[in-house]
């Protein structure tokens, strides 16, 4: 198949569905055929439609393009491209179940701004199959900015992560926030507490649909990689604790991004080194956690 182009840390997470026996479940490749991928044609950011259809980020030279695909017996489509408007740019791609809409990140012309280049956040209504309503932006500037917002995931009672590099997140490079919508119907964002950022680069981020914990990449030390995934839990009262390295059971000498979840959210789908991978998700919060040295 062809796409286009020591010490362990305990987690206090309870291991979901779909993890069992005593045997450890590696990652498998999601396309065990494709072609090695080059640092011009990586895939990453699965993410998984209620009907089963998965689509993923593929680049492309200077191009970030979204392609889906579906089931065809043991194995899955060709890729084909989602149909979503953006003049180059497209990434961040999230099914939302608080209000059935597909989020994304596009370099879309907006509404007012068609000169600017930055990427924003935009929804469109899923309708099955692969095809999307008509999207539209999320506002200005509750949430899109001047800035590149460049990433989305959602709970089910519609508290929203996203990732910008505008100041107003604090940390100087593309860091989380949060934002929900306020009784007027409106989106109020905030920064996310301190030290769940790093200075550098935080993003691709997948969180559990009941906001129980949220996984992303960052450069930040002490690591394996160039970039490792890692996870912050939410306490009992809702706030978010600092983030861990997810470990070596996720975490090489590579380069691990592109975090996703299946609509069942039983499948944690990363990126290594632009090849796409898959696991259960119980196994990814449950195994035990060799932390590389700083």
């Amino acid at each position: 198949m062809k796409i286009i182009a020591a010490f362990l840390v305990s987690l206090s997470f309870i291991a979901l569905s779909g993890c069992n026996g005593d045997q450890p479940v590696e990652p498998i490749r999601v396309f065990p055929d494709a072609p090695e991928p080059t640092p011009f044609t990586r895939a990453y950011s699965m993410t998984e439609a209620p009907d089963g259809i998965r689509v993923f980020v593929q680049e492309e030279g200077d191009q970030t393009l979204m392609y889906f695909v579906e089931r065809e017996g043991a194995g899955w489509s060709e890729p084909a491209e989602v149909d979503l408007p953006h003049r180059g740019m497209l990434t961040g791609p999230h099914f939302s179940r608080f209000d059935d809409a597909f989020y994304f990140s596009s370099n879309a012309a907006y509404p007012g701004r068609e000169g600017a280049s930055d990427l924003n956040i935009w929804r469109a209504v899923y309708l099955g199959q692969g095809r999307f309503d008509e999207a539209e932006p999320l506002p200005m500037p509750q949430v899109n900015t001047g800035a590149n917002e460049i990433g989305t995931a959602t709970t089910e009672d519609g508290l929203l992560l996203f990732v910008t590099n505008h100041s107003r997140s604090g940390s100087g490079g593309y860091d989380v926030m949060q934002a929900r919508l306020n009784s007027e119907g409106e989106w109020a964002s905030e920064t996310m507490p301190e030290g769940f950022n790093d200075r550098l680069s935080d993003d691709h981020i997948a969180m559990d649909p009941l906001g129980r914990w949220v996984i992303f990449y960052s450069h930040r030390q002490p690591k394996f990689g160039g970039v490792d995934l890692w996870i912050s839990e939410r306490d009992s009262e809702g706030s978010w604790q600092t983030p861990i390295n997810l470990g070596s059971f996720i975490n090489t000498s590579a380069i691990e991004f592109g975090a996703g979840l299946s609509w069942d959210n039983e499948t944690f789908f990363f990126s290594r080194d632009g090849a796409l991978f898959e696991v259960p998700i119980a196994a990814v919060l449950s195994a035990e956690r060799t932390v590389a040295s700083d």
